[in-house]
């Protein structure tokens, strides 16, 4: 019995051995071997990793592109922000490339919906650079362009939204119209700008503008001429209608007219009768400005102010909410305790940027 158990014993011993044995040799044959049951998914094909044909990276944010071109005597830098107006790139920005005819562009993304910029000449030493900023605020040193318009056009310091050299087509300029030829029509021609001519004006039809008319040959209509400004010629003026105009300067007034484009329910003007910042001004909220046309978030509303002559109109807008303590006021770009300030008769303001042009 002693033997049997013995016997036993060492049976069961060997078969434990034979199990460790076995479990070992299997482990080792399952790495070097495949998978039974299909590929390794951990070891088999390539790793994936996010390139530009996958669409766009999950963790980068919005961008947001913008084409700028400037109209410059210099091959310029466009010197901007990344991030909608805090960070500005490195000095001197980046070189714009040339477009030909004195124009220069650049394009580029951002990772804000609103770009901040404005234009410099290279130089190596900043402080001796040569800076292009909005037109009216050259001596402002934070004052800068900017606009969330996908493409732009800034010529002698005003930012258009089209190239303001390519003529657009219509019979109702709201520009300077130049000729050296001969103008014929059988139509009204209309103007808010002034017309220039080295040759002879004739029309069957009715003459209006709201600027000069100027001309060195004959101008012969059959029906009125009318124009709020001035009408000089060195040749003959003959009509078979009315001659009207009005002086350019009245002699006891001087006229203002302010577009401003705004989304407030009722926006006003605010300005001083004297052109002095010291005032006195206009009692709050000032003029109730009128609705004009609209686009996008906002509508452009306008004012006329009237004043002594030689006075420049200095002015800022408000909602009209209350009180001066309360309202809400729109200041210049970049200056958010100043005022505007023109001798201009008629301007444009928008985004806190004046010019003398719809920038629309």
């Amino acid at each position: 019995m002693r033997w049997n158990r013995h016997r036993l014993g060492l049976i069961f011993g060997l078969i434990l051995m034979g199990m460790i044995v076995a479990c070992s040799t299997g482990g080792e044959d399952a790495q070097d071997g495949d998978l039974p049951d299909g590929d390794n998914p951990f070891t088999d094909g390539d790793e994936h990793e996010w390139t530009p044909s996958d669409g766009d990276d999950p963790t980068d944010g919005d961008t947001f592109n913008f084409t700028v071109h400037l109209h410059a005597s210099f091959s310029p830098y466009l010197y901007y922000s990344t991030d909608g107006g805090t960070g500005f790139v490195s000095y001197p920005g980046s070189a714009m490339t040339d477009e030909g005819n004195d124009w220069y562009g650049w394009s580029g993304s951002i990772e804000a919906p609103q770009l901040h910029f404005l234009f410099n000449d290279g130089h190596e030493d900043q402080t001796q650079a040569v800076w292009i900023k909005p037109f009216g605020q050259e001596d402002c040193y934070d004052c800068h362009f900017a606009t969330q318009e996908a493409e732009v056009w800034v010529k002698d310091g005003k930012l258009y939204t089209q190239n303001p050299d390519t003529p657009t087509d219509g019979d109702d300029p709201d520009g300077d119209v130049e000729t050296d030829g001969d103008i014929e029509t059988d139509g009204d021609v209309e103007t808010d700008g002034d017309v220039e001519t080295d040759g002879d004006v004739e029309t069957d039809g009715d003459v209006e503008t709201d600027g000069d008319v100027e001309t060195d040959g004959d101008v012969e209509t059959d029906d009125d001429v009318e124009t709020d400004d001035d009408v000089e010629t060195d040749g003959d003026v003959e009509t078979d209608g009315d001659v009207e105009t009005e002086s350019e300067l009245d002699a006891t007034t001087n006229t203002y007219r302010v577009h401003f484009f705004s989304g407030w329910t009722q926006p006003y003007l605010y300005y001083s009768t004297t052109g002095l910042e010291a005032g006195p001004w206009t009692s709050f909220p000032g003029l109730a400005m009128t609705q004009g046309a609209g686009r996008g978030t906002g509508v452009w509303w306008w004012a006329e102010a009237t004043l002594t002559p030689g006075i420049d109109l200095r002015f800022l807008f408000n909602d009209g909410n209350t009180s001066p303590e309360t309202a809400d006021w729109h200041h210049p770009f970049g200056e958010p305790e100043g005022n505007f300030l023109t001798e201009s008769p008629e301007v444009w303001v928008k985004d806190g940027i004046m010019t003398t042009s719809n920038p629309d």
